[in-house]
């Protein structure tokens, strides 16, 4: 079933696609800003007068041109992002606030959903071939983060390969049918690609230097007889053969993961793939009771911030974990 917060990126992702051609009409605006940069970085203000003039006039057209592709293209997304509660930008991570309800979308979708899925996923893709590389529509951390969410996301419902396309570059293209024809040569979505060669799989790993002083904090939460199998997830990120016990809430393991893949401490992995990892993974302890982890309730702690930990475990200074007082 598709919730209200789902539907709501969905509208946002088809207010998106219905601006496409609009936003690409503003690039002339971007191309000269682009110039007026160009010619900054040639000048040493700091060095000579008449270079600081030359770039202090430069600036002041810079703003100028800044302040009508902010009134023309970011505030109106600005504005569409909190109309449909997508996310909190004024934080540095974007974290769907739909994201727990979208993985709970794909374990469990009728034919209903998966059209508007699909319909969701075309038009994301028209959208972003076309402006992946326009200056602007980067718009900070914002679609880049939504790249990788969506990316991960939409594989799962992928037909053949088009997801590929969320980070090709821009061409020309009214449909998806278009776009597989200018990037494969094939007329339409029936066709199956050709394998890669000499692809290359990005394998999910935690920092090796962080391992050991991790493993030492953590491991207490854990039985003895199942530590060696916890190293070995930290060290591998292989699935265990049995499920791990942590033995407190939860959501203080949960935290600690974001926490790691936020400061790319863990790499090759998304926010998605680490919920399920988690959830695949352990159990937790709770009021004297063993629980399962929910995907809807990790992606809360991980991926949407409304619900945070109150006792976190650990922090982070640069590439070092630091055990807090009170982890215990």
């Amino acid at each position: 079933m598709i919730t209200e917060r789902v539907q709501n990126l969905f509208d946002f992702i088809d207010w998106l696609h219905s601006q496409t051609e609009y936003f690409l009409s503003q690039q002339q605006l971007v191309d000269e800003l682009n110039e007026i940069r160009a010619e900054q970085n040639k000048l040493s203000p700091t060095k000579h007068f008449k270079d600081r003039e030359k770039f202090d006039s430069l600036q002041r057209e810079l703003l100028e041109k800044f302040a009508v592709i902010e009134t023309r293209v970011i505030n109106p997304i600005h504005e569409k992002i909190q109309f449909y509660d997508v996310t909190d930008i004024s934080t540095p991570i974007v974290n769907l606030n739909a994201l727990g309800e979208l993985l709970e979308l794909q374990r469990k979708y009728d034919e209903n959903d998966l059209e508007k899925i699909q319909k969701a996923k075309y038009q994301y893709i028209i959208y972003r071939i076309k402006t992946r590389w326009q200056p602007y529509f980067s718009f900070g951390p914002f679609f880049s983060d939504l790249d990788r969410e969506l990316y991960e996301y939409f594989k799962f419902f992928e037909e053949d390969n088009e997801v590929e396309y969320i980070s090709a570059k821009p061409v020309k293209a009214e449909s998806l049918e278009d776009l597989v024809m200018q990037f494969t040569g094939r007329k339409n979505l029936t066709n199956k690609p050709e394998p890669v060669a000499n692809g290359v799989s990005v394998k999910a790993s935690l920092k090796p230097e962080v391992i050991e002083p991790l493993f030492n904090i953590l491991k207490d939460f854990f039985e003895k007889e199942q530590q060696d199998s916890f190293k070995t997830i930290l060290e591998t990120f292989e699935n265990s053969p049995e499920k791990l016990l942590f033995k407190a809430n939860g959501n203080r393991l949960a935290d600690t993961f974001k926490r790691l893949i936020e400061t790319d401490l863990i790499t090759g992995m998304q926010k998605t793939d680490l919920i399920n990892f988690i959830a695949a993974n352990f159990n937790f302890f709770y009021r004297g009771e063993v629980k399962e982890f929910k995907i809807k309730t990790l992606g809360q702690t991980i991926s949407e911030n409304t619900n945070p930990c109150k006792k976190p475990i650990i922090s982070i200074a640069g590439s070092e974990v630091i055990r807090n007082s009170n982890y215990l």
